[in-house]
């Protein structure tokens, strides 16, 4: 028997804020234990490196244990 997951993202794009508002619903086995997300830090066309993640704010969660750990 087979068990799967799944992943489903809903995006809300707020132009009038310059934001996107992302939510992931993660079930079935790949909801348990530890989940590791990352944002990349590349820009695409460009040979420089971006600090996304000091864009990132408002991190909320149901049953998540949150670090946040910028390099």
């Amino acid at each position: 028997m087979t068990t799967s997951s799944t992943v489903e993202y809903r995006v809300l794009v707020l132009p009038e804020r310059h934001e996107l508002q992302v939510e992931t619903a993660l079930s079935g086995p790949v909801a348990t234990g530890s989940v590791h997300i990352q944002i990349p830090t590349w820009v695409p066309g460009d040979y420089s490196f971006a600090p996304q993640a000091r864009d990132l704010f408002n991190v909320l969660g149901e049953r998540l244990a949150l670090t946040i750990v910028t390099a």
